[in-house]
């Protein structure tokens, strides 16, 4: 292992990743998503949904930049979630 002093260190901005389900109720001034890199993936994944990527994108106050390959954007938004409860199946209503 090498180790180099901070002021060798080039400029640079401390950044973290969260998932958006550990993001809900904070609010941020920029959000970078990052979505899969190939649509088949994005549209075989139960958790890639319009619902999700509203969550996501609404984390935002300022800016949002979205990664993904191509297609899997529209993927997303045209997938719902779907509830699995079973809720409906004994009189409630969801």
């Amino acid at each position: 292992m090498k180790t180099i002093s901070l002021a060798q260190m080039p400029a640079f901005e401390t950044c973290y990743a969260l998932t958006i389900h550990k993001s809900q109720g904070s609010e941020y001034k920029k959000v970078m998503l990052v979505l899969p890199a190939n649509r088949e993936d994005a549209e075989y994944n139960p958790v890639l949904t319009r619902e999700l990527l509203y969550t996501g994108v609404s984390r935002a106050s300022e800016a949002v930049e979205i990664w993904s390959g191509k297609g899997v954007l529209e993927s997303t938004v045209r997938k719902r979630t779907t509830r699995m409860s079973g809720l409906s199946q004994h009189g409630c209503k969801t």
